[in-house]
């Protein structure tokens, strides 16, 4: 999975991964992702929405495992539910992370409050898309959101559930398709 995976996205192709757990869709994404990232001072490049604070947990983790060898220098903060929204925007603005990773929730209340500028994101990664893009009203503010940022960014969609019903709903929500 990983070597296709990556072989698509390095076009910076529009990715939908359905597969099996453990089968290397997460590192192919990180890996593309961090090879891909254009950072910009002050500005966040790349986003990354993950179902639960566990997750957003865990793929901060793999950012950072990756990162080290790939791209030291990149900053990246973990944002959830668990976390204070005030906590949450005082680490942003403190920080200033090429790469945020967040639960749906966080996300939307970071954008909504003005407190994440998400126009210079060029890559999103949605990860456990089963979980996130079902909830209707998570599809509906990342469908939002992802149509109103000036670059349409890149999306990689992975799914440990490769059903017709989620790729569907996955391809709802990149930027520019006509549904």
């Amino acid at each position: 999975v990983v070597s296709a995976q990556y072989e698509i996205l390095s076009r910076w192709m529009h990715v939908i991964s359905q597969s099996k757990k453990g089968s290397g869709k997460t590192a192919g994404a990180v890996i593309s992702t961090l090879h891909h990232l254009e950072p910009v001072d002050g500005r966040v490049s790349a986003l990354v929405v993950c179902n639960s604070g566990e997750a957003a947990t865990l793929m901060g983790k793999e950012l950072e495992r990756f990162a080290a060898y790939l791209r030291p220098s990149v900053k990246m903060d973990v944002f959830t539910g668990s976390d204070g929204a005030a906590e949450s925007a005082n680490q942003l603005k403190h920080d200033s992370p090429d790469v945020v990773i967040c639960t749906p929730g966080r996300l939307q209340t970071l954008v909504d409050s003005g407190v994440l500028n998400v126009d210079d994101v060029k890559r999103v990664v949605i990860d456990d898309a089963d979980d996130v893009i079902t909830d209707y009203g998570n599809r509906d503010f990342l469908q939002k959101m992802l149509s109103t940022m000036p670059n349409k960014p890149k999306m990689i969609i992975l799914s440990s559930n490769p059903t017709k019903r989620i790729h569907r709903e996955a391809q709802k929500i990149i930027p520019g398709r006509s549904h």
